[in-house]
């Protein structure tokens, strides 16, 4: 009888570990519309800033969510076959932002030349300011 109280207790014991362990595995970052906004600013403003002082601007916006306004110039699909929308500069680049899932727009909605709001978290700049995790405040 000890025996199989010992074996029961035991996998039970068991079973709540390896729902710990892979519930907190699991665990992913919270969703953008989530996230509180840490600055507004122009897509022409965002991409300057990072143009004229790349450190400056990093201290100011990387690895933040930021809302940009810009006007839509392509809409298509990141590397990573991912979907995106990619806003005007008066540079050379463009800022691009990347959704999780192609839930998070409605390609019909966007049109080409129209002014959008886009929340996300810049990760950088390469050639192009960078958001991932983007979702759309306003069209």
């Amino acid at each position: 009888m000890k025996r199989t109280y010992f074996l029961i207790t035991g996998l039970v014991v068991a079973i709540i570990i390896a729902y710990v362990v892979w519930a907190n595995l699991l665990k992913t970052a919270p969703s953008t519309s989530n996230r509180d906004t840490e600055t507004q600013i122009a897509a022409t403003d965002l991409y300057q800033a990072f143009e004229t002082d790349e450190q400056k601007a990093n201290e100011l916006y990387l690895n933040k969510i930021i809302e940009v306004t810009g006007e839509v110039v392509s809409v298509d699909e990141s590397e990573d076959l991912k979907p995106a929308i990619s806003l005007r500069t008066e540079g050379f680049g463009v800022v691009k932002c990347t959704f999780e899932t192609a839930e998070d727009f409605e390609t019909s909605e966007i049109t080409l030349g129209s002014q959008i709001t886009i929340k996300g978290e810049c990760i950088g700049y390469l050639l192009d300011v960078l958001l991932r995790n983007s979702i759309i405040i306003n069209d």
